[in-house]
């Protein structure tokens, strides 16, 4: 990834960031449906006060960054000083302790993490959805390439079994989930990647942790 491409990407965080504090560090939707689908990729217990649904791309880079990828992550305490990715905390702090569970959805905020996003709900079948997911956000320029061949190899080294894979991929059994979830991001407001809807309100962007932590704080009162 250019360091030109960064800094387009960092000018484009920077004003999504002042649209937040404008806005009271997102914007309130009552209308937002918090409801958790049957299909829907989880973490967490389904008793938690709080819901934090994220729609995120594979090869978004702020997506990168809030899911704590090596790389983007170090941008952006390089560039906007104390930063810390969101996914971390919010697991550690929330979701692992029980007090959130965790929405992970497709939304085409970089539009070239299609065939990664299949992978992943395929790898999902075998339980191995963070794993990849990991991974995957510590290796974009694949995505970047096109290199679809990559990603199968990276999921396969993280323990999804190859020949499922394939078969799952060759059956497009994910395509309408990926159309469903997209649809649910525009009926939120998603404007790009990532997004965060927490209890109902709007975060948008790769806002550090303590963005995050504030609003869910707020929701556990």
């Amino acid at each position: 990834m250019s360091e030109q491409y960064w800094k387009i990407g960092f000018g484009v965080l920077i004003l999504a960031a002042i649209v937040l504090l404008i806005n009271g560090l997102g914007k309130t939707a009552a209308e937002i449906d918090m409801t958790v689908l049957a299909d829907d990729i989880v973490k967490g217990s389904p008793n938690a006060k709080v819901t934090i649904i994220e729609y995120s791309d594979p090869s978004c880079p702020f997506c990168a960054a809030a899911a704590g990828g090596t790389e983007m992550a170090a941008y952006m305490r390089s560039r906007g000083g104390a930063y810390e990715p969101a996914l971390p905390g919010i697991f550690k702090n929330y979701v692992d302790t029980g007090k959130a569970r965790f929405v992970f959805r497709y939304y085409p905020g970089h539009g070239r993490g299609q065939d990664a996003m299949k992978i992943l709900l395929c790898a999902n079948e075998e339980n191995k959805f963070w794993e990849v997911h990991d991974v995957f956000f510590n290796n974009q320029k694949l995505m970047e390439a096109g290199d679809t061949a990559g990603l199968k190899k990276l999921a396969a080294d993280n323990g999804v079994d190859s020949g499922k894979l394939e078969a799952c991929l060759a059956a497009n059994k994910y395509d309408a989930k990926l159309a469903k979830d997209t649809q649910l991001g525009q009926a939120a407001g998603v404007g790009g990647t990532p997004s965060f809807a927490i209890n109902g309100q709007l975060v948008e962007g790769a806002v550090s942790f303590g963005t995050i932590q504030v609003i869910i704080e707020k929701a556990l009162r």
